[in-house]
Formats: C-alpha cells, structure tokens, sequence
C-alpha cells in the first residue's frame, strides 16, 4: 500500500511537471509590450505535503505577504506524523534596508506540548551584490523537556537556554541556456541547562516522556548544507546535501534531497521532492503547490 502512494505521487507530480505549460511561447510572443510595466508578485502561499516509507506522513503552509513595498508578514505551520508528532510553526516580519540588505525577524515554536518545547526568536540579515547573496541569523529561546507524573524528583520540567548561529553563501552563474546556483549553510548550536545539580543524565531517560526523549535527539549540535540548482525557462532542478549532528547522542544523519519545480503560469507552481537517507533514515516523498500574486 505504500509503495502504491509513492508510485502515485512520482507519477502524478512527472506528469505534470513534464508538461508544457498551456501556450507558452504564444503568450510571451503576445505580451512582450506589457514587460515594461511588470511587476513581480508580493505575495505568495504555498501549501506541501508527503509521505515516508513507514507509514508516516506530513503537511503545512508556508505565506509571505506584502503589507507595503517594503515590509512582509511571514508564516508557516508544519505538523509532522511520524513515530511521534511534531509542530513547526513560525510567526514574522520581513523586509528591506535598502538596494542590497533585507532583515527578517520571527518567533519559532517546534516540538510537542508538554512533552518537549523548543521557543526561539530569531534575528537574520541578508546581503545582496550582483549574484552573490548571504544571510546570517541568530537564534536565542529555551527548550523545555516535560518529565512524567508523578515523580521523585517533583519536578515537572527541565529548561536549558537555547543559542543559535546560522551563516549561509550563495551565487549564481547565468548563461544564455540556463541558470545555476549553488548555496553552502552552516548552523552552529549551543545549549545551557538549568537543571539542579542533582539531576543525573540517567534520571532523565528514566523520568522523561518516551516522546520527549524521541524529539530530544532531532535536536541539533550542528548542521550543514550544500545545495546545487538549475534553472532553464520554467523548470528549476535542485540537489541538496545535509548534515545533522544529534546534540542529545553521538548519531549523525545524513541526507541528500531532490527537487523538481515548474512554473505553470505566472501565479501557479508546482513542485515534487524526494528525500534519501545518506546513513540512516527514512525515504521521504512530497509535492508543493505555490500561488503568487
């Protein structure tokens, strides 16, 4: 049954995606007067969803919305149904600082309630030259890991703050048949707890919920990233290779992703992802429908 849903999605998302979008060249042969007045779209929602190997599955929103010109509210909400559930949501504010700086500020939620709460805010600054751009973030929250009741040490929780810094580069190369680009990421995590000094690490595998413990190790030292994409007309091609290294065990996952999107018109995209386990893992499928206005 589930090789069947994968099988369905890779068919479903190729067909479409291998499609011509409808007329085409007969629209820009007919709208070339109209460029000069373009104006790209401000707003965007995108909605996702997919599938794994072992019966898990996940969905959400993501939307970027032009208050002015210059200044965006940004939201996103993924509930993620795997061995456990988890929420990712993302509340913001974004914009301009001028021709070649944009900021972006947000409050994170990730986690299960009272079992384990991840809140951060977030603080990130991009740079924009030519076809080199770059963004650096800091992150700054707590994580609260809830303990089962009753218990002996009558606690309900343990806190420990949470820091974190993020340094991405990227660049592009345009020629007449295409366009690559590429973008290398490195995040870089640090925790401080706060627990009383009795507590040993042993108590906490003993008196912590089994799926606080299970959203514990999802919980980074570090990560990095490398992305490769090319864009030729409608079509953009993606692969994208990642690191976790696991702040709660000595385990690292590695991942390589493949994208495939298409514009099928101004305001509608489509996209179909995949996801592989370089070590370990779970095989993930997805699609994304995006709107732009």
């Amino acid at each position: 049954m589930r090789l069947n849903k994968f099988v369905f999605i890779v068919f479903l998302g190729c067909s479409i995606l291998s499609a011509p979008a409808f007329s085409e060249s007969q629209e820009i042969l007919d709208d070339f007067w109209l460029l000069e007045n373009y104006q790209p779209p401000l707003n965007s929602l995108w909605l996702y969803g997919g599938i794994d190997d072992d019966s898990g599955d996940y969905y959400g929103l993501s939307t970027n919305l032009a208050i002015n010109s210059s200044l965006y509210f940004d939201f996103s909400a993924t509930r993620q149904n795997y061995t456990y559930k988890t929420d990712d949501v993302s509340l913001g504010m974004s914009g301009k600082l001028g021709e070649q700086f944009n900021w972006a500020v947000s409050r994170m939620f990730w986690g299960k309630k009272d079992s384990l709460e991840k809140n951060d805010s977030r603080f990130s600054v991009m740079y924009f030259y030519n076809n080199f751009n770059s963004n650096l973030s800091f992150e700054t929250g707590k994580i609260e890991l809830f303990l089962d009741q009753p218990n002996i040490l009558q606690i309900n929780s343990l806190l420990s703050d949470h820091r974190a810094v993020e340094l991405s580069l990227g660049y592009g190369w345009g020629y007449d048949w295409g366009q690559l680009y590429s973008e290398i990421k490195y995040k870089q995590h640090d925790y401080q707890t706060r627990w009383p000094g009795a507590i040993s690490r042993s108590a906490i595998f003993i008196f912590a919920s089994s799926i606080g413990l299970q959203q514990a190790r999802s919980l980074a030292d570090n990560e990095s990233s490398l992305l490769i994409g090319f864009q030729q007309q409608t079509i953009s091609y993606e692969i994208l290779f990642s690191q976790l290294d696991s702040a709660f065990s000595n385990n690292t996952f590695t991942y390589a992703s493949l994208s495939l999107s298409k514009s099928l018109n101004p305001q509608w995209q489509l996209g179909v992802n995949a996801e592989i386990p370089l070590d370990e893992g779970l095989y993930t499928l997805g699609m994304s429908l995006g709107y732009m206005w």
